[in-house]
């Protein structure tokens, strides 16, 4: 259809004969594709993610972190509360390297929130792709073992 995006595959064929480089091969869909992304662990495909939004954009916001955890939910390598204590936990670093702003006082002054700092230093932020997926999967271990706590409690 016109104005549709489609995604597009290619596979990297080895070359055949010395002295040739490699060639693309167009495929005729994404099931090879989706194949191979759904036996990646969980870790690396979120890397993966991450790391592919810092190619195609030059680095790391905000905006493309977001946009990587969205897919890794919804693709459900990782879960709701490990996503939702992510958000938590990087607000509440966020938080404390706002205060410590110089202009953390002035800015109060103008009127605005602890949360509208906090997010406005979000945006302004880099993130690297490693960082992000330590305290993702440091997060995804502690959603985990708090379920464990609330379904084995005595």
């Amino acid at each position: 259809m016109e104005g549709e995006k489609t995604n597009v595959y290619y596979e990297l064929i080895p070359p055949v004969e010395p002295g040739e480089g490699p060639k693309w091969h167009r495929l005729p869909d994404d099931s090879i594709f989706k194949g191979m992304t759904q036996q990646l662990p969980n870790e690396q495909y979120v890397l993966c993610l991450l790391k592919t939004q810092e190619m195609v954009h030059g680095q790391l916001q905000w905006r493309q972190v977001e946009r990587s955890v969205g897919v890794a939910e919804s693709q459900e390598k990782l879960c709701p509360q490990a996503v939702t204590q992510f958000y938590s936990s990087v607000r509440a670093l966020a938080r404390q390297d706002v205060i410590q702003q110089p202009e953390y006082h002035e800015h109060l002054e103008m009127g605005m929130s602890v949360n509208e700092m906090v997010e406005e230093f979000l945006e302004d932020a880099d993130f690297l792709p490693a960082q992000v997926l330590q305290l993702l999967t440091d997060n995804e271990k502690a959603a985990a073992n708090e379920l464990a706590g609330r379904l084995f409690k005595t």
